[in-house]
């Protein structure tokens, strides 16, 4: 679990895709677990949802840095892998035009391809 903390090294397909399906997973347990305490408390509810983002987000960013890593690319290459298609994806929908949004969509999904399927650079690269 400590590899979901890093962004140092590198990080190859499979063991990308493996973490990506348990943040998933701690993702839907920690919003079942969130709307089943909504009832006995707020604060509780407000507190556990909040620390389910910061560690998502934190473990989802480390693990993609180190999937580019694995590519030979900079981790800062995620920012605009990341951001592009959500600002056109929050466009499209603040347009109420489904074409954008899919767009946007759409390239979120093929960045997310690229990293799952494109094979690392073999042997040593510039990360490790």
């Amino acid at each position: 679990m400590s590899n979901l903390f890093t962004f140092t090294g590198r990080l190859g397909r499979l063991a990308y895709f493996g973490y990506t399906v348990l943040l998933v997973l701690l993702g839907t347990f920690g919003a079942l677990a969130a709307s089943v305490l909504r009832d006995v408390s707020g604060f509780l509810t407000f507190v556990l949802i909040a620390v389910i983002i910061v560690v998502m987000a934190w473990s989802g960013l480390s693990i993609a840095v180190r999937r580019l890593h694995d590519l030979d690319m900079s981790g800062w290459h995620y920012v605009w892998m990341a951001v592009i298609p959500d600002a056109i994806a929050s466009f499209g929908q603040s347009q109420k035009s489904m074409l954008i949004t899919a767009v946007g969509s759409l390239m979120a999904l093929a960045f997310l391809l690229f990293l799952i399927f494109w094979p690392g650079t073999p042997g040593r690269n510039s990360y490790g």
